[in-house]
């Protein structure tokens, strides 16, 4: 009985985030939302898909490379640190969306992730969010010679490049959604 409970909150959540988003869809101006399994083909597809959408709009080159970059990162963070959680919500968990306000673009990304590795990447996180562009610098070359990899084989070097490449902060929350796993949301 309480594993149903459980389902159906989990499940109400996944509902709720969908709605938010299909509610944003007639409000804002979304190119394209895709939510399911990140496999390499997958993530190749939707590269070549923001590559040709890149190529048709008209904003500058600097900002082509710029959000292209910031979609390789988060679509690496996705398939490299989606823990597994097949058993808990099925295949379809993650999601990208990439919104074009004016002539900015916003890529936001959400993965489940163990409960365990939420405060490492908070940390990592805020660390990111409370440096300046040249303590970034700094960092980035810290990590590079010094950083700690993780099991998943990442140092948080993504993130600092994210940060570094955009001179945005990066957005983030986490939700957890039970005992063992938190739904994980970056915004750049």
């Amino acid at each position: 009985m309480d594993q149903a409970i459980n389902q159906h909150k989990i499940d109400q959540k996944l509902i709720d985030l969908s709605y938010d988003l299909i509610q944003g869809i007639s409000k804002l101006n979304y190119e394209y939302i895709y939510r399911g399994k990140f496999t390499k083909n997958i993530t190749a597809n939707l590269l070549a898909l923001t590559e040709t959408n890149l190529d048709k709009a008209e904003d500058t080159h600097k900002l082509k490379k710029k959000i292209y970059f910031v979609m390789v990162e988060c679509l690496q963070n996705i398939t490299k640190h989606q823990d597994k959680i097949k058993d808990t919500l099925g295949d379809e968990s993650a999601i990208l969306v990439i919104q074009k306000k004016k002539n900015n673009y916003y890529i936001t990304t959400g993965n489940i992730i163990d409960n365990v590795n939420v405060p490492r990447l908070k940390e990592q996180l805020e660390k990111v969010n409370s440096l300046s562009p040249e303590e970034l610098k700094v960092y980035y070359q810290e990590m590079l010679i010094n950083g700690e990899i993780s099991s998943k084989g990442g140092a948080g070097l993504g993130l600092i490049a994210m940060a570094r490449k955009t001179g945005n902060k990066l957005i983030f929350d986490f939700q957890k959604v039970n005992d063992k796993i938190s739904y994980f949301y970056l915004r750049n």
